[in-house]
């Protein structure tokens, strides 16, 4: 054979070799294009010694086809545990397949193993993939939504959410048994999760139990096995102490009589036979008087302290202690002569405006009746800017029948405060001194305003919420606080379109708008019957967070036994909303419920355990 002709054989084995590379390059790459496993999908299930393992995949042949699966169990160390191969038929398009294998593996040993996969063809070539065989294994996973400080005898409340580990997917009908203490305390409570898996527990904490940290117990119960969850919560005592004195103000020899009334928070029970330590302290701190005392049934205690004739004068303080809740009142002891007359002061408005006059009449007798005739009389005018200043000063003479009438003038201007709203105050001190030149002081205040009508605004949820219908509460009132019945006219962010509303007579008025930007602007005019007029510009932010969520309830203040009629509004279009019910800083009860278009309502019916504030 000649050398051109074994040239050319060898070029034609190498072709038919790089036919036959391509050619199974090319059916590998499209075998594995072809069939996919779904990493996530992969989730094992143990019953007794069987582990069930489940997988999605993907083919995209058309007919069903044979392949071969490998099921491998391996340690941290790459120790192959157990195996398995068998041949499964994989059918079109995405589907669900189930093998079991003999193996038991403890729950708490789930993480020091992997779970290794692989479908073949013949040939080799397929896919292969690995999980943790901790992150794939079905099992209960609990969350928790609550508080860590419990008053004993009240209302206690938890939200339970409980979900597959593996997959996400909340866990329905799973049975819940709450405990507090230990394994082996009473069941306070048993619920089932609902098709969300969650479940709003309340139930009432014994009020025998001590005040202590210990164990909160949640066992939950399904399908995919038992999780128990143990989590350290406190249990406290609370009380609410209300200290009275007889008097407010002691003279040396003087008795005081001191009485405690002590409730239990939060149900305000009285607290019945408790211990309860009262004491005085003078003005420089020296404790003078200690008395340990127990309740009544009425959760009353009473002590008595006469005072020495010869003492330290100043404020003193008396202390009333009940587990570790204390209340503390100051009293005055001081040698004080009792007054001879008093004093009466009236003007003729209850505010003023800036540059009025103010007109007023002083009535002055003693105390047996009879008028203070020729008594001299001094009024100061003062305005608050930094401090009081005086800016007018008035003196005469009280006539035959006690009486004195006055005018001052008041300033052109004035500083308002923040704490008054924007109005100003004057102070007026009266002084009398009678003929035995006995001298009474007097001081009396009165409101000064720019305007005649005071008007405020209040989002009824704090801050404006976007695409959502709010009320804004619109109030007038008078500058000494009585309301102003009006006629208002509102303009929204300087639009020529205005809105126009009346005061009812608490001088409120709702204004309801649907806020689109990040801030909402408007103007406020009102008008009263007497012609007095004012404006105001007010300026509100919007929440423009994803799920701005607005409270509304139906009335502001309930009886017990009623039942508040709480409505939800939302931006987001469907979803699931929460309610928590807290009072006293514990959360008494959770809900949750639906949203219908962005809506959602709750009945909430009021028992004696919420009486008082809630949120």
């Amino acid at each position: 054979m000649s050398q051109k002709q074994i040239y050319l054989s060898k070029i034609a084995v190498i072709l038919l070799l790089t036919v036959l590379l391509c050619g199974t390059t090319f059916y590998y790459l499209c075998f594995a294009s072809a069939l996919s496993v779904i990493p996530d999908s992969v989730t094992v299930k143990f019953d007794k010694e069987l582990m069930h393992i489940s997988f999605v995949a993907h083919s995209e042949f058309a007919e069903p086809i044979p392949a071969k699966l490998k099921i491998q169990i391996v340690d941290l160390d790459g120790n192959i545990v157990r195996e398995d191969i068998r041949t499964v038929q994989l059918q079109p398009d995405n589907r669900k397949y189930m093998v079991s294998i003999p193996v038991k593996i403890e729950s708490d040993k789930l993480p020091l193993y992997v779970l290794k996969y692989s479908l073949t063809r013949d040939g080799g070539y397929g896919v292969k993939g690995s999980r943790s065989l901790f992150a794939a294994t079905s099992q209960l996973e609990t969350k928790i939504f609550g508080q860590r400080e419990f008053y004993t005898g009240s209302n206690a409340a938890f939200r339970i959410v409980v979900t597959n580990h593996a997959t996400g997917e909340p866990v329905a009908d799973a049975t819940v048994t709450i405990r507090i203490g230990g394994e082996s305390a009473p069941i306070l409570f048993t619920g089932k999760t609902n098709p969300h898996g969650t479940l709003d527990a309340s139930f009432v904490i014994p009020a025998s139990m001590k005040e202590e940290q210990t164990d909160l117990i949640i066992k939950v119960e399904s399908s995919l096995g038992t999780d128990l969850v143990t989590e350290k919560i406190n249990l406290k005592r609370g009380y609410r102490i209300l200290l009275t004195t007889d008097k407010p103000i002691y003279q040396p020899g003087q008795t005081i009589h001191i009485r405690t009334l002590s409730l239990n928070i939060p149900n305000l029970k009285p607290a019945r036979r408790m211990p309860l330590i009262l004491e005085v302290s003078d003005s420089k701190g020296n404790k003078v008087f200690k008395k340990e005392l127990t309740t009544d049934r009425f959760g009353i205690a009473a002590a008595e302290f006469e005072l020495a004739e010869e003492v330290n004068l100043g404020v003193y303080a008396v202390k009333a202690t009940l587990g570790k809740i204390e209340s503390e009142k100051k009293v005055t002891v001081d040698r004080y002569v009792l007054p001879k007359f008093k004093i009466e002061v009236k003007t003729d408005k209850q505010y003023y405006l800036p540059g009025e006059m103010i007109t007023g009449d002083i009535q002055s007798d003693y105390f047996f009746g009879k008028p203070v005739t020729g008594g001299k009389v001094t009024v100061v005018a003062s305005k608050f800017e930094v401090r009081f200043e005086e800016f007018a000063r008035v003196e005469g003479i009280l006539d035959n029948s006690g009486h004195y009438r006055f005018e001052l003038k008041l300033p052109d201007y004035f500083a308002g405060t923040p704490l008054e709203q924007g109005n100003a105050s004057v102070k007026l001190d009266i002084a009398v001194i009678d003929s035995a030149d006995h001298k009474q002081e007097k001081t009396t205040m009165l409101t000064v305003s720019k305007d005649p009508i005071n008007l405020y605004a209040i989002p009824e949820s704090g801050t404006l919420v976007p695409n959502v219908e709010n009320i804004i509460y619109i109030m007038s009132s008078y500058p000494d606080g009585s309301p102003a019945p009006a006629d208002l006219e509102t303009n929204l962010n300087r639009e020529i379109r205005t809105s126009k509303l009346t005061t009812n007579e608490l001088g409120i008025a709702k204004l309801r708008i649907t806020p689109k930007s990040n801030a909402c602007k408007f103007t406020v005019s009102a008008n009263d019957k007497q012609g007095n007029t004012a404006k105001k510009e007010f300026s509100f932010s919007v929440d423009t967070t994803r799920d701005a969520i607005l409270l509304r309830p139906d009335k502001s203040l309930y009886q017990v036994g009623q039942t508040a009629q709480l409505h939800i509004f939302t931006t987001q279009p469907k979803g699931t909303v929460y309610l928590d019910v807290v009072k006293d800083g514990q959360t008494f009860l959770t809900k949750s419920g639906e949203l219908d278009r962005g809506k959602a309502v709750f009945d909430l019916v009021l028992d004696p355990t919420l009486t008082g504030s809630i949120q």
